[in-house]
């Protein structure tokens, strides 16, 4: 798992050795939370065999696979996001501050 790591800046702007820091561990995390969502999966996979077939109610089976189809999407939706920051960090490093909106 990757260590997150404390900035403290006196300058009004980043230090790009900050910045580079903060993209590094970012893209740790990327890569554990990717692990992490093909583990979900990999259970949800699994179990989708002992789903029931009822239409009126669920069983734990049933539960599981809805929880880790939740949880599956949630981490591709956390990737997405950081990899818009690693982006949008990226482009403070190469152009410098500028406003989006």
């Amino acid at each position: 798992m990757a260590k997150i790591k404390k900035y403290k800046e006196i300058s009004p702007e980043l230090s790009r050795d900050t910045v580079s820091d903060m993209m590094d561990t970012l893209s740790s995390l990327s890569r554990d939370i990717d692990e992490t969502r093909e583990s979900f999966s990999d259970m949800k996979n699994k179990l989708k065999r002992f789903k029931s077939d009822s239409n009126k109610s669920n069983d734990q089976i049933d539960e599981c696979y809805l929880e880790l189809m939740s949880l599956e999407n949630r981490a591709s939706e956390t990737l997405s996001s950081i990899s818009r920051v690693n982006e949008l960090l990226d482009s403070y490093l190469s152009k410098g501050r500028d406003f989006l909106f």
